[in-house]
């Protein structure tokens, strides 16, 4: 009794310090320990002398001898290994290759709520292989398996990309741009990894095209990390011309994009050399650039119309194509697009004729196009635009849980005095911190006022506040413009206010 005691304590011994030296990556010292511990019935003993035999690790690769450690690790209580050995029947490692037997050994395997059979069989979902194709499976076993990442072995870098795609497309769950992004751009641990910077790209398209922000962090991580084709370098360049940079801040960008023969990037930089703008006029080079680039939107002719498809609202929709914001009505129908994909493709596409007393019809009874808007506002208050009951527009700046409007901006200019202003009425101006959302929805405003013959109002004069100390503020207007301004005694002020919706119901402007 004492000799088969003092065997079981050496047993494991040697499977403690053969595992300690495993999980080390000390794989030539943790090979004697474990061999010991396999011979004494240790069923985790066999899974991990199976991966090692199997990959090469400490010692040659030997199929034949992992596929036994798997079968015997099984035998012995450990299942670890049944994920390993549907990898090995599905690539043919040292057995006959057969689909179905290793779709039988990852189904097994996620059953017990292993995450490598979760992600094994994820990945069969995803790809049909050995089953039906379905996407939705590949998201509820991937959710399983990133809160099992502790026993994870497979690559974990994969499962996070798909399941950032499940976000995007609505594979299997509601479609969630922030969560794809995330999914997309996160830097995880496993390994020391970072991303792969083409998906850190579309992370950066999807926060750019959803209104969403760091779109700027994340397509200069990407350029940073490999990510360098000239379309992306010339998209950046593009991207940050709009926004509050220095001119070379950008430009470097559309230079290498240029010098990688890049159609667009010789097309601007054409335009660049003949208007003297960031370069000295010089028509020589204006004309060779053009002629290169003529040359090259000759063989590329796909990219006019995509870049039509991103610009013309109206060309979009014709082709089935949407960005955020946009609208339309065609066959009496009326769709909204909430969300736009990495490949610019509408992945939130609502059809809202069945919604708000049938729109279809409500769009048949009526003749004036503004009037048929109305009711779609009125009822969708949280995509933006809000009507009164006179069809007066408003922006809506704060909503309840059910998406209707609290406090909302009214399109008009107010004059204040300086003793109005000072005596508390800046307290109903229009929060300057907030302009790019105003400016986004007062666009919109505009484009539905002058497609539908009315007269088309301009907010730039406005005046925004968000601080003021004595009688200077922080001002802004609708053209993001910021600066401090001083207010005087004795003039008056064009401001625009906001109010709430109780504001608007006791004018009785308001259900």
């Amino acid at each position: 009794m004492f000799a088969a005691m003092s065997i079981c304590a050496v047993a494991a011994d040697n499977f403690s310090q053969g595992k300690r030296y495993f999980e080390s990556g000390q794989y030539r010292t943790a090979l004697p320990y474990l061999q010991s511990a396999a011979k004494e019935g240790y069923g985790e003993t066999c899974y991990l002398l199976g991966r090692m035999y199997c990959n090469g690790l400490g010692t040659e690769k030997n199929y034949e001898v992992a596929r036994r450690m798997f079968e015997r690790g099984m035998e012995y209580g450990c299942p670890y290994g049944e994920a390993q050995l549907g990898e090995m029947y599905e690539n043919g490692l040292g057995v006959q290759k057969d689909m179905t037997k290793a779709v039988e050994y990852y189904r097994r395997s996620a059953g017990r709520g292993l995450a490598d059979g979760q992600y094994m069989m994820a990945m069969c979902y995803w790809e049909g292989k050995g089953v039906e194709q379905r996407r939705d499976s590949t998201f509820s076993l991937l959710r399983k398996v990133m809160n099992n990442d502790g026993q994870f072995t497979y690559s974990y870098m994969r499962g996070r990309y798909i399941l950032g795609e499940c976000y995007e497309y609505g594979y299997g769950t509601e479609v969630n741009i922030e969560k794809a992004i995330e999914c997309y751009y996160k830097r995880w641990g496993y390994n020391g990894r970072v991303s792969d910077p083409e998906y850190i790209y579309r992370a950066a398209v999807l926060a750019r095209y959803n209104g969403l922000d760091y779109w700027d962090v994340y397509i200069k991580l990407a350029i940073e990390h490999g990510c360098s084709s000239p379309e992306i370098l010339y998209k950046r360049y593009q991207w940050l011309c709009g926004e509050d940079v220095t001119e070379w801040d950008c430009f470097s960008y559309l230079e290498k994009a240029v010098a990688a023969g890049y159609g667009p990037a010789l097309r601007d930089m054409a335009e660049l050399y003949e208007e003297g703008r960031r370069v000295p006029v010089n028509y020589a080079k204006a004309k060779e650039y053009a002629a290169r680039a003529d040359k090259w939107f000759a063989t590329h002719a796909e990219y006019e119309e995509q870049q039509r498809a991103e610009t013309d609202a109206a060309f979009r929709n014709s082709r089935g194509m949407y960005h955020v914001g946009d609208t339309l009505t065609r066959n009496d129908t009326l769709y909204l697009v909430e969300a736009v994909s990495s490949r610019f493709e509408p992945v939130k596409l609502y059809n809202l004729t069945d919604e708000a007393e049938r729109i279809d019809g409500y769009l048949r009874r009526y003749s004036n196009a503004y009037t048929k808007l109305s009711d779609f506002a009125r009822s969708y208050a949280k995509y933006g635009v809000w009507l009164d009951k006179n069809n007066k527009p408003y922006v809506v700046l704060k909503e309840d849980d059910e998406g209707n409007p609290i406090v909302l901006a009214v399109p008009e200019y107010f004059s204040m005095s300086y003793e109005t202003y000072m005596n508390g009425g800046n307290r109903n101006l229009l929060p300057a911190d907030g302009v790019e959302r105003i400016s986004y929805w007062y666009d919109r405003m505009r484009y539905i006022l002058e497609e539908n013959g009315k007269e088309r109002l301009d907010f730039s004069e406005a005046f925004l506040t968000s601080e003021h100390k004595g009688d200077k503020v922080t001002t802004a207007n609708l053209n993001n413009d910021k600066d401090s301004y001083t207010i005087q005694k004795g003039k008056k002020y064009r401001v625009m206010v906001k109010c709430t919706i109780d504001d608007l119901r006791r004018n009785g402007l308001a259900d």
